[in-house]
């Protein structure tokens, strides 16, 4: 092999290692770096591409371009954009922890109602919110305290929805009306947010254990809420007290939470007004 064939070699290779250094920048997800090393690459094509072209200032012989050659260019490219910027995210702008994690929880509680648990991982969950990851677990160290905190602020809510639906128990209040009125005002709130119901009445197939651990104590909440209705009701209403009034706080309770299910799976038939009219006949039948 002569000086004139290796001189070749020499040149073609390190047009290939210039072309895959550039290949190497347009999947770098670098901003900062990428534009000035991209600029030193136009350099070192050029000057390849003048060596090639046998120019007098080549070192070595010429090597003549072949018929139909086109010189390589690169796209225009500037400091502050480069050619994968269509494919980053955009930066969210700094905010404080506590705005960060209810963001976070907000884009998990709607994964889950949408597409159940399963669907709730840590990278789904940035993906919802537009979040790189990193973000992501700096709220939350992972998929099992993000749970439990989204599962306790629902609570939170739910619990509050619960003791708001109850009626104050007045000296002149009536029984049938009162307990009307707290079924009535419970499904117009479980109307006006689903997603927290949801998320509490799914069935037990399909929750984690700490999902069921939150709904029995919710359950326990609302029967006890229950218990000291049907009490306050006895003690005015001597009809009542021939019942057995934790086997009728437990009916109701379970009554209730069928309710809560058809309002929230058919909303449009199963309206609170519906079953405020229904609880209205039935328990002036009963009490006639």
């Amino acid at each position: 092999m002569g000086l004139s064939d290796l001189g070749v070699r020499r040149r073609r290779r390190l047009f290939a290692l210039v072309t895959a250094f550039w290949a190497g920048l347009r999947r770098d997800s670098s901003r900062y770096w990428r534009p000035v090393a991209a600029r030193g690459s136009r350099v070192l094509l050029g000057r390849l591409e003048h060596t090639l072209a046998g120019s007098p200032d080549a070192v070595g012989f010429a090597w003549r371009r072949p018929p139909g050659h086109i010189p390589y260019t690169l796209p225009p490219m500037s400091a502050t954009s480069t050619p994968a910027d269509h494919h980053r995210r955009t930066r969210q702008p700094r905010m404080p922890i506590e705005v960060r994690r209810e963001q976070v929880l907000d884009a998990t509680l709607k994964l889950i109602t949408e597409r159940g648990y399963a669907a709730a991982s840590m990278e789904a969950v940035a993906r919802e919110v537009d979040l790189a990851k990193p973000r992501v677990y700096s709220a939350y160290p992972g998929r099992g305290p993000l749970l439990r905190a989204l599962l306790e602020r629902e609570e939170q809510r739910v619990v509050a929805t619960l003791a708001e639906a109850m009626p104050a128990f007045t000296d002149d209040a009536d029984f049938a009306e009162t307990l009307t009125a707290a079924a009535v005002n419970l499904l117009r709130a479980v109307a006006d947010n689903p997603a927290s119901w949801q998320l509490l009445m799914m069935s037990a197939d399909e929750t984690p254990l700490e999902v069921r651990e939150h709904v029995s104590e919710g359950r326990q909440f609302a029967l006890d809420q229950l218990r000291e209705l049907l009490a306050w009701g006895a003690s005015r209403r001597t009809e009542l007290s021939g019942l057995d009034l934790e086997l009728t706080a437990r009916a109701l309770l379970a009554v209730g939470e069928q309710a809560v299910r058809l309002v929230l799976t058919e909303p449009a038939e199963f309206t609170p007004e519906r079953y405020g009219s229904f609880a209205r006949g039935l328990l002036r039948t009963l009490s006639s």
